[in-house]
């Protein structure tokens, strides 16, 4: 029987110590974290929620290395992040367009090179499959009436906070671009042992919007889920989600290997 861990993260506000005293506070995404819990929970997912000062960077990676010590083939990991978005620019030679995406953590950025890391430690044959709920996270992948709210926030840290943050910052980032580079110089192309999804907020360098109680993005996700009533698979879900969203489009990503058996799947199935 195959099994699920599912990690749900939700960051209203970071430690502004480490974005150079910037801290903008966001509405919905602890609420979003804990409503994709609820998802997974029903699902039969082992289930780990992290919000707010325990969403930091040792602990959603030591919940990733800590799924990946006990899944095996055939099993499922899912993980969904709702706080802010940003990019950095790329030092180790990686990514097309010269950035890097991140997930801003509590106390600093996760980047998407790590996250890529933290993958190939899965056994061959786990599923991965992601929703992000932020800026800028299209590769980190207007039938409702959506009020138009032009007050609901943007999900991303300012680019001039972003230059301020690597400037006061710059050595604890580039000890891990070191340290990305050091865990990639054998990497040759062929060693993707893993299967992954990805559902975006938006594309890289574009917005995703906040709410009063959830974020644009996963508001609709959850109206198209209906409480379960849902039918499709992966694809259908996206497109749906799509559909309701006017003000940011979504991006369907996937990475790892090409064999993708689980896409056709209900969404949150084992």
């Amino acid at each position: 029987m195959a099994n699920g861990i599912s990690l749900h993260i939700g960051i209203n506000h970071v430690n502004p110590i480490q974005y150079s005293e910037w801290w903008e506070r966001l509405n919905g995404a602890e609420n979003d974290a804990e409503a994709m819990r609820s998802i997974a929970g029903t699902a039969g997912f082992d289930s780990t929620l992290l919000l707010a000062d325990k969403a930091t960077r040792d602990y959603v990676m030591f919940e990733i290395q800590n799924a990946a010590g006990r899944l095996q083939a055939g099993d499922t990991f899912l993980i969904t992040y709702s706080g802010h978005g940003g990019q950095k620019i790329d030092l180790c030679g990686y990514e097309d367009d010269l950035m890097n995406e991140t997930w801003c953590l509590y106390d600093g950025h996760l980047i998407d090179d790590e996250l890529y890391l933290l993958w190939k430690r899965f056994e061959e044959g786990v599923n991965i499959v992601m929703f992000s709920d932020s800026c800028n996270s299209g590769t980190v992948a207007k039938l409702a009436a959506l009020p138009l709210a032009t007050t609901n926030k943007v999900k991303s840290i300012p680019g001039s906070i972003a230059s301020k943050v690597a400037e006061d910052q710059k050595e604890f980032y580039d000890q891990i671009r070191a340290t990305i580079r050091e865990e990639k110089q054998d990497f040759t192309g062929n060693d993707e042992n893993f299967s992954g999804l990805l559902i975006a907020a938006c594309r890289d360098g574009r917005s995703a919007f906040d709410g009063p109680d959830n974020s644009l993005f996963t508001k609709a996700l959850l109206e198209v889920w209906d409480d379960g009533r849902f039918q499709g698979g992966y694809w259908d879900f996206y497109q749906m989600i799509s559909n309701r969203l006017y003000r940011q489009e979504p991006n369907y990503y996937r990475f790892g290997r090409g064999d993708y058996p689980f896409e056709h799947i209900r969404p949150f199935s084992i």
